[in-house]
């Protein structure tokens, strides 16, 4: 009767923790993404970043984010904004009263491929006050939301809350008189 109790207590032991393994995996790997730092080199578009991140140069695509196009092989004029775009963003976000300050933290979303079609390496980019920039360029309507068939993002409801807070205003590319929401 002892030896049943001390495996039974044995037992529960380690699956209580495996238990609390899997738990600490969700709640650091898979919900807390690692973020790695990174300086913006070129604002090519609202969703395309040329970045330096530790000895590497890298083209950056937003995801989730799709921001009007200026060139590109099916482009022949330039989208709607879209020669505006990258400077506001740039005064936007990356500019303060000592100048520009273009570091940022850049996390990858576990729930899709790290590239995209085109070869870009895909992240969230994390402003300096902890902010996500997708979120914000979504909210200042620079840009609208892509999720491609079969996307589960992590952050999806936040960047189709962002994206209909500038609808709702008429922000940017939502402004009836300027594009309407198409590009």
């Amino acid at each position: 009767m002892n030896i049943f109790w001390l495996v039974t207590r044995t037992l529960i032991t380690i699956l209580f923790l495996i238990a609390v393994a899997v738990g600490l995996y969700f709640i650091f790997i898979r919900i807390i993404p690692a973020q790695t730092n990174a300086s913006i080199l070129h604002v090519i578009d609202g969703d395309s970043y040329v970045v330096k991140m530790d000895d590497s140069i890298k083209r950056v695509q937003l995801i989730g984010v799709d921001a009007p196009e200026w060139h590109g092989a099916d482009i022949k004029v330039p989208q709607c904004l879209a020669e505006s775009v990258p400077s506001v963003i740039v005064d936007k976000f990356f500019r303060d009263s000592n100048g520009y300050n273009l570091k940022v933290r850049l996390a990858r979303d576990s729930n899709i491929a790290e590239k995209d079609a085109h070869g870009r390496d895909l992240y969230y980019v994390y402003l300096d006050d902890g902010s996500l920039l997708n979120e914000q360029i979504l909210k200042e309507g620079l840009a609208k939301v892509l999720i491609l068939p079969g996307q589960d993002l992590q952050k999806k409801s936040s960047l189709q809350s962002a994206e209909e807070f500038a609808r709702e205003r008429g922000f940017g590319i939502w402004n009836p008189s300027l594009c309407d929401g198409t590009f």
